[in-house]
């Protein structure tokens, strides 16, 4: 398992970056962008714009133009119904994803881009807890706490030390299906639940005085 670069590792001063297709120096915003991509696999230029590159008046898609031009990121276009498209930026490669301690989207069946959005929209909605992990980072400990249903990630409550379990819908989750992974959650101790789901979707999730329900 790779191991996500640290606050001081992701700020340091500016260097060339081995790996990408063109030189290039990373800025004090770059590196803060790519250290949350590590952590969550796809970002979005909205999150970029509102979270790295706030000090730039243009937004965010220049700067990111440029890390894609150095092959440091890929750049797709996600269309979201009831919604303008959205740019979403992932690691060019599996090797640069490595680098700095990530991987790319899991997707396929059910769980598409717009899942993913949804997760790393969660993390920002938490405060980038500094142990946000995905279930593809669950230690051994992680998985006997959350019982036969993994969550789309876990971090802790800094005001509390509860382990929390973040769970993203984009839509496709039936009333049962919902239910069901609550009432594994709560057997397995699990006593807050942080969910995002979009806002044309038919399928609320109960409101319960553990569940934090954010909606897209």
């Amino acid at each position: 398992m790779n191991q996500q670069p640290n606050l001081k590792t992701c700020l340091a001063e500016p260097e060339p970056i081995a790996g990408s297709t063109t030189a290039i120096r990373l800025l004090a915003a770059d590196r803060a962008f790519l250290c949350d991509l590590s952590r969550v696999n796809l970002l979005s230029s909205d999150h970029a714009t509102k979270h790295h590159y706030t000090h730039l008046k243009g937004g965010a898609t220049r700067s990111l133009d440029r890390l894609v031009v150095a092959g440091l990121l890929k750049k797709k276009t996600l269309g979201i119904a009831g919604r303008p498209p959205v740019k979403i930026y992932q690691f060019a490669t599996l090797d640069i994803a490595g680098e700095w301690g990530g991987s790319l989207p899991i997707t396929g069946g059910r769980r598409n881009e717009l899942h993913e959005l949804i997760v790393s929209d969660l993390y920002f909605k938490t405060g980038r807890p500094a142990d946000f992990r995905l279930a593809v980072r669950f230690t051994d400990l992680d998985i006997k706490a959350v019982g036969g249903c993994r969550p789309n990630a876990l971090y802790t409550d800094s005001s509390t030390g509860e382990l929390v379990a973040v769970q993203a819908d984009s839509g496709n989750f039936r009333k049962r299906q919902i239910l069901k992974k609550l009432a594994a959650w709560e057997a397995a101790g699990l006593r807050h639940i942080v969910w995002g789901q979009p806002l044309s979707t038919a399928r609320s999730v109960p409101s319960l005085n553990n569940i934090t329900l954010h909606r897209f």
